[in-house]
């Protein structure tokens, strides 16, 4: 359906903002607006995730016409689903810095299995240490996505 076509092109766009702000921030200042919308409107921020998600795995299963009925968008619809799920710890992270700082999940006992540190110290060394590539590789799946809307798998 078009109307995923653009969703995904405008989530995509958005996502590759949000990873390349740091990168060009200076230069576009519209990418330090958007990437501080994005962390100071929470209500926000989780709409877009919910929404990504949605768009991405819609995407998996409804893909742009002429392409096979599933699998046809998979690269977008993979980048979007990665996105949706950087956002969510983005907003986990901004959380728990305005909060409690590394509080456990279960309340600080100390016997809990998993941990907030551990879980963004296993997202920190692929996310955010890959941010940039990330964005890179997001802005790469929307042009090629726009400029070759019936490709399978792009």
């Amino acid at each position: 359906m078009i109307q995923f076509y653009v969703l995904a092109l405008a989530f995509m766009l958005y996502g590759a903002a949000i990873l390349l702000a740091d990168e060009y921030g200076e230069k576009f200042k519209i990418l330090l607006r958007i990437k501080e919308l994005h962390l100071i409107n929470q209500t926000f921020t989780i709409v877009m995730i919910v929404l990504t998600a949605v768009v991405g795995l819609l995407k998996l299963i409804g893909p742009t016409s002429p392409g096979p009925v599933v699998i046809g968008d998979f690269l977008p619809a993979v980048n979007l689903l990665a996105l949706a799920v950087f956002f969510a710890f983005d907003v986990k992270r901004s959380r728990q810095t305005e909060d409690n700082g590394d509080q456990p999940i279960g309340g600080g006992d100390g016997d809990e299995l998993f941990t907030d540190s551990d879980a963004l110290n296993k997202v920190k060394s692929f996310y955010y240490k890959n941010k940039k590539i990330l964005g890179y590789t997001t802005l790469v799946v929307a042009l090629f996505h726009f400029l070759f809307p019936g490709a399978v798998l792009l």
